[in-house]
């Protein structure tokens, strides 16, 4: 039996923070750091305070024998997930902890949530869970298949993966109501589902959506751009671009930039990264990684981050000019890309800011990396057991295994105690 409940946050948000406080060995009336902010005890006896200023504090209220497994940053919310279907909507600004629900997988981890218009759903296995932005519970969507993939949403849209016909692509509306059972049988409920796009492979990763079109990746290889209509956007052979391998991870896509220069990435694991245009699908750019990728390329503004099994965290370049005579004076984009850096160490793109990369490597430390260089300029000497991957700003959110949810500013430089020359 799945719970949904709220939490009174008078009884939760400051028991929480006063016992993380307690736990960070906060005083009541901390005494100001150099920095102005309130001086705060280093996680773990790790991270010097004056590196890392604490925004915020909170320990999270689990269940025995339950721990966050999924961290996703939304608008102005942190999502901390367990295994149990536990979701913990925490405030990016103070980290109060806006509610606790339990919500409905439908028998397996639900994935993550899509804030719409007017709602904030969570995809189960054959279900959508919708909410009200403050945590109520609206309604439940049955729907007549299995959801493969995390779903990206628009205006109160979702386009997703289902396990249909060896796969495909649904659009989902999510404002239909459906009537209670008041008679025997009951009525038939209305489709929620206004079209399905046959993709001939699975669509695990998460589509990109951007102005009316969705691009979505499957395991037949294919690169897809659907408009709102389902009709192809792309008028390449099989309308779709082919990256010689399965797509098994999310789609990237840049968030800013004008129409022409924005980029839709997709990695495959025939062990290419592609970059192709967001109008007509042709190839900008790409990476040939020496192992299958099996998971999707982080994108930032100026960078793409993409993990290389077996290799690391591999960091390039969204620009890379070539010149084409001796006094540089034409230049044009290099098609063969090249990493800046590799860091072996690291599995997952943290923050950024304009000097140094976060990362965290596959037992939970902190790293900071040189931007341009990889070279290691700082580690952090603990562990976290759970990191949120931040392209909006340097700010690291990460839970420890007790459930303690931190925001870090980091403010490291060179000749800073801990940092590495």
């Amino acid at each position: 039996m799945y719970r949904r409940f709220l939490l009174p946050l008078a009884l939760v948000a400051a028991p929480c923070l006063a016992a993380a406080l307690c736990l960070a060995g906060c005083s009541a009336a901390p005494q100001a750091s150099k920095s102005g902010a309130a001086a705060v005890q280093p996680v773990s006896g790790g991270l010097d305070p004056e590196l890392f200023h604490h925004i915020w504090i909170n320990l999270l209220p689990l269940e025995p024998g339950d721990s966050v497994n999924h961290l996703y940053l939304r608008k102005d919310t942190l999502f901390a997930i367990t295994p149990r279907n536990a979701v913990f909507a925490i405030d990016l600004r103070t980290g109060s902890l806006k509610y606790l629900r339990y919500v409905n997988g439908g028998g397996r981890e639900v994935g993550a949530p899509v804030i719409l218009t007017d709602s904030i759903v969570f995809p189960g296995q054959s279900n959508l869970e919708v909410y009200t932005p403050s945590g109520d519970f609206v309604k439940s969507f049955p729907l007549d298949f299995t959801i493969s993939s995390n779903p990206v949403g628009a205006a109160n849209e979702l386009f997703m993966g289902i396990d249909v016909s060896g796969g495909e692509l649904a659009d989902v509306d999510t404002t239909l109501n459906f009537p209670p059972p008041t008679q025997f049988p009951p009525p038939p409920a209305p489709s929620p589902v206004i079209w399905r796009l046959m993709t001939f492979g699975e669509v695990r990763g998460r589509p990109a959506y951007y102005k009316g079109v969705v691009f979505v990746g499957s395991g037949d290889g294919a690169l897809r751009a659907v408009n709102a209509d389902r009709t192809p956007a792309w008028t390449l052979e099989r309308d779709s671009y082919d990256t010689g391998g399965q797509i098994l991870g999310d789609i990237g896509i840049d968030a800013t930039g004008k129409d022409d220069d924005i980029g839709v990435y997709a990695a495959s694991d025939s062990g290419r990264l592609v970059c192709v245009n967001r109008a007509d699908g042709r190839l900008k750019w790409q990476y040939l990684a020496p192992y299958p990728l099996t998971t999707g390329p982080v994108v930032t503004a100026t960078s793409v981050y993409q993990f290389v099994p077996n290799d690391g965290l591999a960091a390039l370049s969204k620009s890379d000019l070539m010149d084409l005579d001796p006094d540089g004076k034409r230049k044009v984009q290099t098609v063969n890309r090249t990493p800046r850096w590799v860091c072996h160490e690291a599995v997952q793109l943290v923050s950024e800011d304009g000097d140094l990369t976060y990362v965290a490597t596959a037992d939970g430390e902190l790293l900071a990396l040189d931007s341009q260089t990889g070279q290691i300029r700082f580690r952090s000497g603990i562990t976290f057991s759970i990191y949120a991957t931040n392209v909006t700003d340097s700010t690291i959110y990460a839970v420890t295994a007790d459930g303690t949810a931190y925001a870090l500013k980091p403010a490291l430089a060179p000749g800073s105690p801990g940092y590495i020359e």
